[in-house]
Protein backbone atom coordinates (compact mmCIF):
# COMPACT_ATOMS: atom_id res chain seq x y z
CA UNK A 1 0.00 0.00 0.00
CA UNK A 2 2.81 2.67 0.77
CA UNK A 3 4.71 2.09 -2.59
CA UNK A 4 1.91 3.00 -4.48
CA UNK A 5 0.72 5.77 -2.55
CA UNK A 6 4.32 6.95 -2.75
CA UNK A 7 4.56 6.58 -6.24
CA UNK A 8 1.12 8.46 -7.11
CA UNK A 9 2.47 11.27 -5.19
CA UNK A 10 5.86 11.22 -6.86
CA UNK A 11 4.51 11.12 -10.37
CA UNK A 12 2.39 14.49 -9.36
CA UNK A 13 5.57 16.28 -7.92
CA UNK A 14 7.34 14.74 -11.02
CA UNK A 15 5.21 17.29 -13.34
CA UNK A 16 5.36 19.90 -10.77
CA UNK A 17 8.88 20.20 -11.13
CA UNK A 18 8.53 20.28 -14.67
CA UNK A 19 5.90 22.65 -14.86
CA UNK A 20 8.30 25.02 -12.45
CA UNK A 21 11.30 24.29 -14.36
CA UNK A 22 10.04 26.01 -17.67
CA UNK A 23 8.19 29.21 -16.25
CA UNK A 24 12.00 29.97 -14.36
CA UNK A 25 10.23 29.68 -11.14
CA UNK A 26 13.47 29.60 -9.55
CA UNK A 27 14.00 33.43 -9.99
CA UNK A 28 10.86 33.78 -7.22
CA UNK A 29 12.96 31.73 -4.58
CA UNK A 30 13.80 34.50 -2.28
CA UNK A 31 12.99 33.43 1.06
CA UNK A 32 14.91 31.56 4.17
CA UNK A 33 13.66 29.01 6.51
CA UNK A 34 11.84 25.75 7.27
CA UNK A 35 9.36 24.99 5.15
CA UNK A 36 6.21 23.04 6.38
CA UNK A 37 5.18 21.25 3.80
CA UNK A 38 2.15 18.87 3.64
CA UNK A 39 -0.28 17.24 0.44
CA UNK A 40 -3.42 18.26 -0.14
CA UNK A 41 -6.93 16.44 -1.09
CA UNK A 42 -5.98 16.64 -4.69
CA UNK A 43 -2.42 15.41 -4.81
CA UNK A 44 -0.75 18.52 -5.04
CA UNK A 45 1.47 20.56 -1.98
CA UNK A 46 1.05 23.28 -0.23
CA UNK A 47 3.39 25.32 2.54
CA UNK A 48 3.55 27.56 4.90
CA UNK A 49 6.65 29.35 2.89
CA UNK A 50 6.98 29.87 -1.17
CA UNK A 51 9.97 28.19 -1.04
CA UNK A 52 8.49 24.65 -1.30
CA UNK A 53 6.62 25.95 -4.42
CA UNK A 54 10.16 26.48 -6.03
CA UNK A 55 12.20 24.06 -8.13
CA UNK A 56 14.77 23.63 -5.44
CA UNK A 57 11.66 23.40 -2.76
CA UNK A 58 9.98 20.57 -4.62
CA UNK A 59 13.31 18.71 -5.41
CA UNK A 60 13.40 18.80 -1.71
CA UNK A 61 10.19 17.15 -1.50
CA UNK A 62 10.92 14.40 -4.53
CA UNK A 63 14.37 13.76 -2.16
CA UNK A 64 12.31 12.62 0.58
CA UNK A 65 9.72 10.95 -0.90
CA UNK A 66 12.10 8.73 -3.62
CA UNK A 67 14.24 7.79 -0.46
CA UNK A 68 11.07 6.77 1.29
CA UNK A 69 10.17 4.44 -1.86
CA UNK A 70 13.81 3.16 -2.25
CA UNK A 71 13.65 1.83 1.44
CA UNK A 72 10.04 0.62 1.35
CA UNK A 73 11.00 -1.46 -1.87
CA UNK A 74 13.79 -2.90 -0.43
CA UNK A 75 11.31 -4.55 2.57
CA UNK A 76 9.43 -6.33 -0.80
CA UNK A 77 10.19 -8.93 -2.74
CA UNK A 78 12.42 -7.95 -5.61
CA UNK A 79 10.96 -7.54 -8.63
CA UNK A 80 13.25 -5.32 -10.45
CA UNK A 81 11.09 -2.33 -10.12
CA UNK A 82 14.18 -0.12 -7.77
CA UNK A 83 16.34 -1.10 -10.34
CA UNK A 84 14.29 0.81 -13.14
CA UNK A 85 13.53 3.77 -10.48
CA UNK A 86 17.56 4.23 -9.65
CA UNK A 87 18.11 4.38 -13.94
CA UNK A 88 16.03 6.95 -14.92
CA UNK A 89 15.47 10.41 -12.88
CA UNK A 90 15.27 9.84 -9.26
CA UNK A 91 16.46 11.93 -6.28
CA UNK A 92 17.40 9.28 -3.64
CA UNK A 93 19.80 10.71 -1.10
CA UNK A 94 23.06 9.45 -2.45
CA UNK A 95 24.19 9.15 1.15
CA UNK A 96 21.12 7.23 2.71
CA UNK A 97 20.86 5.22 -0.26
CA UNK A 98 24.53 4.01 -0.38
CA UNK A 99 24.24 2.68 3.45
CA UNK A 100 20.56 1.15 2.38
CA UNK A 101 21.73 -0.72 -0.36
CA UNK A 102 24.91 -2.05 0.91
CA UNK A 103 23.12 -3.36 4.18
CA UNK A 104 20.96 -5.32 1.63
CA UNK A 105 23.69 -6.60 -0.35
CA UNK A 106 21.87 -5.09 -3.37
CA UNK A 107 25.14 -3.90 -5.42
CA UNK A 108 23.00 -3.73 -8.82
CA UNK A 109 20.78 -0.84 -7.84
CA UNK A 110 23.44 0.59 -5.89
CA UNK A 111 26.15 0.97 -9.39
CA UNK A 112 22.91 2.42 -10.63
CA UNK A 113 22.51 4.88 -7.98
CA UNK A 114 26.67 6.09 -8.34
CA UNK A 115 26.14 5.94 -11.79
CA UNK A 116 22.98 8.59 -11.92
CA UNK A 117 25.12 10.67 -9.41
CA UNK A 118 28.14 10.69 -11.48
CA UNK A 119 30.01 8.59 -8.68
CA UNK A 120 31.71 6.94 -11.21
CA UNK A 121 34.79 5.73 -9.30
CA UNK A 122 32.91 4.38 -6.77
CA UNK A 123 30.66 2.66 -9.67
CA UNK A 124 32.85 1.10 -11.79
CA UNK A 125 34.92 -0.33 -8.93
CA UNK A 126 32.43 -1.96 -7.37
CA UNK A 127 31.30 -3.77 -10.55
CA UNK A 128 34.73 -4.64 -11.10
CA UNK A 129 34.68 -6.41 -7.49
CA UNK A 130 30.95 -7.86 -8.46
CA UNK A 131 32.62 -8.92 -11.19
CA UNK A 132 36.39 -10.56 -10.51
CA UNK A 133 36.34 -10.73 -6.66
CA UNK A 134 32.55 -11.28 -5.57
CA UNK A 135 33.67 -13.32 -2.22
CA UNK A 136 35.41 -10.03 -1.10
CA UNK A 137 32.30 -8.46 -0.58
CA UNK A 138 31.24 -8.15 3.42
CA UNK A 139 27.42 -8.42 2.82
CA UNK A 140 26.74 -10.86 -0.03
CA UNK A 141 24.84 -9.65 -3.09
CA UNK A 142 21.23 -10.09 -3.45
CA UNK A 143 19.05 -9.69 -6.20
CA UNK A 144 19.98 -9.12 -9.51
CA UNK A 145 23.37 -8.26 -8.13
CA UNK A 146 24.10 -12.25 -7.74
CA UNK A 147 24.17 -12.34 -11.85
CA UNK A 148 26.83 -9.95 -12.11
CA UNK A 149 29.96 -12.68 -11.08
CA UNK A 150 31.97 -13.39 -14.20
CA UNK A 151 31.59 -12.17 -17.51
CA UNK A 152 27.91 -10.72 -17.13
CA UNK A 153 29.71 -7.94 -15.10
CA UNK A 154 32.27 -7.41 -17.50
CA UNK A 155 29.83 -6.22 -19.51
CA UNK A 156 28.08 -4.51 -17.27
CA UNK A 157 30.96 -2.44 -16.94
CA UNK A 158 31.43 -2.09 -20.96
CA UNK A 159 27.90 -0.29 -20.74
CA UNK A 160 29.03 1.90 -17.72
CA UNK A 161 32.28 3.03 -19.98
CA UNK A 162 30.61 3.54 -23.19
CA UNK A 163 28.36 6.20 -21.16
CA UNK A 164 31.48 8.16 -19.86
CA UNK A 165 32.63 11.37 -21.01
CA UNK A 166 36.47 11.74 -23.25
CA UNK A 167 37.34 13.90 -20.68
CA UNK A 168 37.20 10.86 -17.95
CA UNK A 169 39.67 8.65 -20.43
CA UNK A 170 41.68 8.40 -16.95
CA UNK A 171 38.99 6.49 -15.15
CA UNK A 172 38.29 4.63 -18.74
CA UNK A 173 41.84 4.00 -18.72
CA UNK A 174 42.08 2.52 -14.97
CA UNK A 175 39.14 0.13 -16.08
CA UNK A 176 39.50 -0.49 -19.57
CA UNK A 177 42.45 -2.90 -18.60
CA UNK A 178 40.82 -5.07 -16.28
CA UNK A 179 38.02 -5.68 -18.91
CA UNK A 180 40.46 -6.53 -21.55
CA UNK A 181 42.07 -9.09 -19.47
CA UNK A 182 38.85 -10.41 -18.44
CA UNK A 183 37.25 -10.60 -21.64
CA UNK A 184 39.20 -9.10 -24.79
CA UNK A 185 35.62 -8.90 -26.92
CA UNK A 186 34.13 -6.66 -24.31
CA UNK A 187 37.32 -4.56 -23.71
CA UNK A 188 37.52 -3.93 -27.68
CA UNK A 189 33.61 -3.53 -28.07
CA UNK A 190 34.32 -0.78 -25.29
CA UNK A 191 37.10 1.29 -27.02
CA UNK A 192 35.20 0.76 -30.45
CA UNK A 193 32.04 2.20 -28.83
CA UNK A 194 33.10 5.32 -26.99
CA UNK A 195 31.68 8.86 -28.92
CA UNK A 196 33.54 10.37 -29.28
CA UNK A 197 35.83 8.12 -29.96
CA UNK A 198 39.06 7.70 -27.85
CA UNK A 199 42.63 9.20 -29.52
CA UNK A 200 44.15 5.99 -31.06
CA UNK A 201 46.86 6.55 -29.56
CA UNK A 202 45.35 6.50 -26.24
CA UNK A 203 44.02 3.03 -27.07
CA UNK A 204 47.05 1.22 -28.37
CA UNK A 205 49.01 1.51 -25.04
CA UNK A 206 45.44 -0.05 -23.16
CA UNK A 207 46.27 -2.78 -25.68
CA UNK A 208 50.30 -3.41 -25.64
CA UNK A 209 49.61 -4.04 -21.74
CA UNK A 210 46.10 -5.94 -21.46
CA UNK A 211 45.72 -7.88 -24.73
CA UNK A 212 48.73 -7.34 -27.22
CA UNK A 213 47.18 -10.27 -29.25
CA UNK A 214 43.90 -8.14 -30.43
CA UNK A 215 46.02 -5.10 -31.20
CA UNK A 216 45.58 -6.56 -34.61
CA UNK A 217 41.61 -7.03 -34.12
CA UNK A 218 41.17 -3.14 -32.89
CA UNK A 219 43.47 -1.60 -36.25
CA UNK A 220 41.23 -3.22 -38.38
CA UNK A 221 37.88 -2.12 -36.36
CA UNK A 222 39.06 1.08 -36.51
CA UNK A 223 39.89 1.12 -39.52
CA UNK A 224 36.44 -0.17 -40.62
CA UNK A 225 34.28 1.56 -38.60
CA UNK A 226 36.13 4.95 -39.93
CA UNK A 227 37.72 5.63 -36.54
CA UNK A 228 41.15 5.59 -37.54
CA UNK A 229 43.32 6.07 -41.50
CA UNK A 230 45.23 3.49 -43.11
CA UNK A 231 47.57 5.96 -43.00
CA UNK A 232 47.71 5.44 -38.90
CA UNK A 233 47.39 1.85 -38.73
CA UNK A 234 49.05 0.04 -42.44
CA UNK A 235 52.43 -0.09 -40.76
CA UNK A 236 52.02 -1.66 -37.35
CA UNK A 237 49.34 -3.88 -38.68
CA UNK A 238 52.25 -4.74 -41.67
CA UNK A 239 54.58 -5.96 -38.78
CA UNK A 240 51.36 -7.86 -36.79
CA UNK A 241 50.76 -9.90 -39.76
CA UNK A 242 54.24 -10.33 -40.52
CA UNK A 243 54.84 -12.13 -36.93
CA UNK A 244 51.72 -14.22 -37.21
CA UNK A 245 51.99 -15.34 -41.35
CA UNK A 246 55.65 -16.40 -40.04
CA UNK A 247 54.27 -18.34 -37.04
CA UNK A 248 51.79 -19.99 -39.43
CA UNK A 249 54.32 -21.14 -41.91
CA UNK A 250 56.36 -22.60 -38.76
CA UNK A 251 53.70 -24.27 -37.07
CA UNK A 252 51.37 -25.09 -39.02
CA UNK A 253 47.33 -25.25 -39.68
CA UNK A 254 46.72 -25.25 -35.83
CA UNK A 255 48.22 -21.90 -35.83
CA UNK A 256 46.76 -20.51 -38.77
CA UNK A 257 43.16 -21.82 -37.34
CA UNK A 258 44.03 -19.98 -33.84
CA UNK A 259 44.96 -16.82 -35.96
CA UNK A 260 41.61 -17.45 -38.47
CA UNK A 261 39.10 -17.28 -35.42
CA UNK A 262 41.48 -14.91 -33.31
CA UNK A 263 41.18 -12.33 -36.53
CA UNK A 264 37.86 -13.16 -37.38
CA UNK A 265 36.61 -10.86 -34.30
CA UNK A 266 36.65 -7.70 -36.72
CA UNK A 267 33.87 -8.72 -38.48
CA UNK A 268 31.88 -9.73 -35.34
CA UNK A 269 32.60 -6.66 -33.87
CA UNK A 270 32.19 -4.18 -37.20
CA UNK A 271 28.77 -6.05 -37.71
CA UNK A 272 27.29 -5.65 -34.22
CA UNK A 273 25.10 -2.71 -34.14
CA UNK A 274 26.20 -0.18 -31.35
CA UNK A 275 23.49 0.94 -29.46
CA UNK A 276 23.50 3.09 -26.30
CA UNK A 277 21.84 0.60 -23.33
CA UNK A 278 21.02 1.50 -19.79
CA UNK A 279 23.83 0.18 -17.48
CA UNK A 280 21.05 -2.95 -16.24
CA UNK A 281 18.75 -3.48 -19.76
CA UNK A 282 15.16 -4.50 -19.07
CA UNK A 283 16.16 -7.31 -21.31
CA UNK A 284 18.11 -9.95 -19.60
CA UNK A 285 19.45 -11.17 -23.12
CA UNK A 286 21.14 -7.79 -23.24
CA UNK A 287 23.19 -8.10 -20.19
CA UNK A 288 25.62 -9.81 -22.05
CA UNK A 289 27.44 -8.93 -26.09
CA UNK A 290 24.99 -6.97 -27.75
CA UNK A 291 23.24 -9.53 -30.00
CA UNK A 292 23.73 -9.10 -34.00
CA UNK A 293 21.48 -8.16 -36.38
CA UNK A 294 20.81 -11.51 -38.87
CA UNK A 295 20.45 -10.49 -42.63
CA UNK A 296 16.72 -12.36 -42.58
CA UNK A 297 16.16 -9.40 -39.24
CA UNK A 298 16.13 -11.52 -36.98
CA UNK A 299 19.11 -11.41 -34.00
CA UNK A 300 21.45 -14.40 -33.29
CA UNK A 301 23.46 -14.93 -30.28
CA UNK A 302 27.43 -14.72 -30.59
CA UNK A 303 29.98 -17.38 -29.90
CA UNK A 304 33.31 -16.58 -28.67
CA UNK A 305 36.44 -16.83 -30.85
CA UNK A 306 38.34 -19.51 -29.33
CA UNK A 307 34.76 -22.00 -28.77
CA UNK A 308 33.37 -24.89 -30.30
CA UNK A 309 30.85 -22.90 -32.35
CA UNK A 310 33.11 -20.64 -33.71
CA UNK A 311 32.15 -17.10 -34.79
CA UNK A 312 29.82 -17.31 -37.99
CA UNK A 313 26.88 -16.52 -35.92
CA UNK A 314 24.28 -15.86 -38.26
CA UNK A 315 25.79 -13.15 -40.44
CA UNK A 316 28.34 -13.56 -42.68
CA UNK A 317 30.87 -10.88 -43.35
CA UNK A 318 30.34 -8.74 -46.93
CA UNK A 319 32.59 -10.50 -49.50
CA UNK A 320 34.62 -7.85 -50.30
CA UNK A 321 36.10 -7.48 -46.57
CA UNK A 322 34.43 -4.46 -45.43
CA UNK A 323 31.97 -4.31 -42.56
CA UNK A 324 28.43 -4.20 -41.68
CA UNK A 325 26.83 -1.63 -39.60
CA UNK A 326 28.48 1.08 -38.38
CA UNK A 327 27.78 3.03 -34.84
CA UNK A 328 25.55 5.41 -36.57
CA UNK A 329 23.75 2.09 -38.29
CA UNK A 330 24.49 3.34 -41.42
CA UNK A 331 26.44 1.19 -43.90
CA UNK A 332 30.52 0.89 -43.46
CA UNK A 333 30.90 0.63 -47.04
CA UNK A 334 30.41 4.53 -46.96
CA UNK A 335 31.58 7.39 -46.05
CA UNK A 336 34.71 7.61 -43.89
CA UNK A 337 34.17 3.86 -42.91
CA UNK A 338 34.31 2.47 -46.57
CA UNK A 339 37.16 4.91 -47.84
CA UNK A 340 39.12 3.46 -45.26
CA UNK A 341 38.16 0.04 -46.58
CA UNK A 342 38.33 0.30 -49.72
CA UNK A 343 41.62 2.07 -49.00
CA UNK A 344 43.39 -1.44 -48.67
CA UNK A 345 42.50 -2.94 -51.75
CA UNK A 346 44.44 -2.94 -55.33
CA UNK A 347 42.58 -1.22 -57.91
CA UNK A 348 41.86 -3.22 -61.05
CA UNK A 349 44.01 -5.81 -60.31
CA UNK A 350 43.13 -9.33 -59.03
CA UNK A 351 45.23 -10.47 -56.16
CA UNK A 352 46.92 -13.80 -56.88
CA UNK A 353 45.78 -16.64 -55.94
CA UNK A 354 47.74 -18.32 -53.05
CA UNK A 355 49.84 -21.61 -53.63
CA UNK A 356 48.15 -24.57 -52.64
CA UNK A 357 48.89 -25.12 -48.61
CA UNK A 358 47.84 -27.45 -45.92
CA UNK A 359 47.63 -23.91 -43.73
CA UNK A 360 44.05 -23.70 -45.63
CA UNK A 361 41.37 -26.20 -44.09
CA UNK A 362 38.26 -26.71 -45.87
CA UNK A 363 36.23 -24.38 -43.35
CA UNK A 364 38.68 -21.47 -44.01
CA UNK A 365 38.52 -22.09 -47.58
CA UNK A 366 34.59 -21.60 -47.36
CA UNK A 367 35.09 -18.21 -45.86
CA UNK A 368 34.99 -15.56 -48.98
CA UNK A 369 36.31 -12.56 -46.83
CA UNK A 370 39.53 -11.96 -44.70
CA UNK A 371 40.96 -15.12 -43.32
CA UNK A 372 44.58 -15.95 -41.60
CA UNK A 373 47.11 -13.52 -41.04
CA UNK A 374 48.95 -14.66 -44.19
CA UNK A 375 45.62 -13.63 -46.31
CA UNK A 376 45.15 -10.17 -44.79
CA UNK A 377 49.40 -9.96 -45.03
CA UNK A 378 48.75 -10.53 -48.67
CA UNK A 379 46.26 -7.97 -49.23
CA UNK A 380 47.92 -5.52 -47.50
CA UNK A 381 51.25 -5.46 -49.16
CA UNK A 382 49.92 -5.88 -52.44
CA UNK A 383 47.73 -2.85 -52.00
CA UNK A 384 48.63 -0.37 -49.63
CA UNK A 385 50.28 2.74 -50.59
CA UNK A 386 51.58 2.94 -47.06
CA UNK A 387 53.94 -0.03 -47.06
CA UNK A 388 57.67 0.04 -48.27
CA UNK A 389 58.02 -3.19 -49.81
CA UNK A 390 61.97 -3.03 -49.41
CA UNK A 391 61.07 -2.99 -46.14
CA UNK A 392 58.95 -6.16 -46.10
CA UNK A 393 61.36 -7.88 -48.23
CA UNK A 394 64.23 -6.94 -45.22
CA UNK A 395 62.04 -8.11 -42.69
CA UNK A 396 62.02 -11.82 -44.41
CA UNK A 397 65.05 -14.32 -43.78
CA UNK A 398 66.32 -16.86 -46.69
CA UNK A 399 63.35 -19.03 -48.16
CA UNK A 400 60.46 -17.00 -45.87
CA UNK A 401 56.92 -16.34 -47.24
CA UNK A 402 58.37 -17.16 -50.96
CA UNK A 403 54.83 -15.43 -52.36
CA UNK A 404 54.93 -12.29 -50.10
CA UNK A 405 58.59 -12.16 -51.28
CA UNK A 406 57.41 -12.42 -55.03
CA UNK A 407 54.91 -9.87 -54.48
CA UNK A 408 57.40 -6.99 -53.07
CA UNK A 409 59.54 -7.99 -56.04
CA UNK A 410 56.39 -7.36 -58.44
CA UNK A 411 55.78 -4.16 -56.76
CA UNK A 412 59.39 -2.99 -57.01
CA UNK A 413 59.28 -3.66 -60.61
CA UNK A 414 61.64 -6.71 -60.54
CA UNK A 415 59.97 -9.12 -62.56
CA UNK A 416 63.00 -11.02 -63.30
CA UNK A 417 63.58 -11.59 -59.83
CA UNK A 418 59.79 -12.03 -59.37
CA UNK A 419 59.06 -14.89 -61.76
CA UNK A 420 61.97 -15.94 -60.66
CA UNK A 421 60.75 -16.96 -56.97
CA UNK A 422 57.48 -18.63 -58.43
CA UNK A 423 59.43 -20.66 -61.10
CA UNK A 424 62.20 -21.96 -59.41
CA UNK A 425 61.59 -21.67 -55.48
CA UNK A 426 57.41 -21.78 -55.47
CA UNK A 427 57.34 -24.37 -58.60
CA UNK A 428 54.24 -22.35 -59.84
CA UNK A 429 54.34 -21.74 -63.40
CA UNK A 430 50.55 -21.25 -62.98
CA UNK A 431 51.45 -18.40 -61.16
CA UNK A 432 54.07 -17.16 -63.24
CA UNK A 433 51.43 -17.18 -66.31
CA UNK A 434 49.24 -15.43 -63.45
CA UNK A 435 52.05 -12.68 -62.79
CA UNK A 436 52.34 -12.07 -66.94
CA UNK A 437 48.16 -12.24 -67.44
CA UNK A 438 48.36 -9.11 -64.97
CA UNK A 439 50.38 -7.04 -66.91
CA UNK A 440 48.99 -7.80 -69.96
CA UNK A 441 45.14 -7.27 -69.03
CA UNK A 442 46.34 -3.88 -67.04
CA UNK A 443 48.46 -2.86 -70.71
CA UNK A 444 44.95 -4.18 -72.72
CA UNK A 445 42.61 -1.55 -70.31
CA UNK A 446 44.97 1.41 -70.54
CA UNK A 447 45.68 0.70 -74.29
CA UNK A 448 41.72 0.93 -75.38
CA UNK A 449 40.85 3.20 -72.37
CA UNK A 450 38.34 1.64 -70.39
CA UNK A 451 40.72 1.97 -67.26
CA UNK A 452 43.84 3.60 -65.49
CA UNK A 453 46.94 1.71 -65.97
CA UNK A 454 48.26 -0.32 -62.89
CA UNK A 455 51.86 0.10 -62.62
CA UNK A 456 53.43 -1.97 -59.64
CA UNK A 457 56.68 -0.57 -59.30
CA UNK A 458 59.17 1.42 -57.42
CA UNK A 459 57.14 4.15 -55.01
CA UNK A 460 58.95 6.97 -56.52
CA UNK A 461 57.35 6.47 -59.95
CA UNK A 462 60.27 4.91 -61.78
CA UNK A 463 59.67 0.93 -63.34
CA UNK A 464 62.47 -1.55 -63.08
CA UNK A 465 62.59 -4.41 -65.08
CA UNK A 466 59.28 -5.16 -67.25
CA UNK A 467 58.01 -8.80 -67.83
CA UNK A 468 60.04 -9.20 -70.87
CA UNK A 469 62.93 -8.42 -69.79
CA UNK A 470 62.30 -11.10 -67.24
CA UNK A 471 62.46 -13.14 -69.85
CA UNK A 472 65.15 -12.37 -71.71
CA UNK A 473 65.90 -10.11 -74.57
CA UNK A 474 64.92 -12.66 -77.21
CA UNK A 475 61.24 -13.29 -75.62
CA UNK A 476 57.83 -11.09 -76.53
CA UNK A 477 57.01 -8.85 -73.77
CA UNK A 478 54.65 -10.32 -71.16
CA UNK A 479 52.68 -7.15 -70.85
CA UNK A 480 51.61 -5.81 -74.21
CA UNK A 481 52.41 -2.39 -75.88
CA UNK A 482 50.36 1.03 -74.41
CA UNK A 483 50.56 2.32 -77.98
CA UNK A 484 47.38 0.64 -79.90
CA UNK A 485 44.32 -1.62 -78.70
CA UNK A 486 45.53 -3.93 -81.73
CA UNK A 487 48.98 -4.32 -80.46
CA UNK A 488 47.99 -4.92 -77.27
CA UNK A 489 45.09 -7.95 -78.18
CA UNK A 490 48.35 -9.54 -79.87
CA UNK A 491 48.64 -13.34 -78.94
CA UNK A 492 49.21 -14.48 -75.39
CA UNK A 493 51.86 -17.29 -76.49
CA UNK A 494 54.33 -14.30 -75.86
CA UNK A 495 53.63 -14.65 -72.30
CA UNK A 496 54.27 -18.46 -72.62
CA UNK A 497 57.44 -17.59 -74.29
CA UNK A 498 58.21 -15.65 -71.13
CA UNK A 499 57.76 -18.15 -68.78
CA UNK A 500 59.63 -20.54 -70.56
CA UNK A 501 62.54 -17.89 -70.82
CA UNK A 502 62.39 -17.05 -67.27
CA UNK A 503 62.17 -21.01 -66.58
CA UNK A 504 65.79 -21.04 -68.07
Amino acid sequence: VVVPYLLSHRTRLLSQLEDAAAAGSSSNSMQNGPSSVRPTANGTYSSSSSKAKTPEGLRLIATVIDTAILRAMLLQPDSGALLRLLQQTNFVDLEDGESVLTSAGRYAELAALYQYNRRHTEGLRLLQQLSQHPGSLEVPADGAAVDLKGLPGVWAAVRYLTAMQPQEVDLIQEHAGWILEADPEAGLEALLAMNPPLDIDIVKPLLEAHAPDFTAVYLESALDLGLATPREVHSELLLIYLHMALEEEREGVKSSVAHARQLSLTDLLVSRPHQPLKLFPDDLTQWGPTPRTSQTGGTSSDTRPGTSGGTSGDTQAPQDGTSGDTQDGTSSDTGAAGAAAASRKPAAVQLPSRPASPLLTPTLLQTPSRRDAYQRLRELVYSSDYIDPEYVLSKLGQGQLLEIRALMLERLGRHREALSVYIHDLNRTDLAEQYCDRFYEAGLAAAVGVGPVVTIGDQDGTSGDTASDAAGDSAAAAAPSQGSASAASGDRQQQNNAVAAAAG
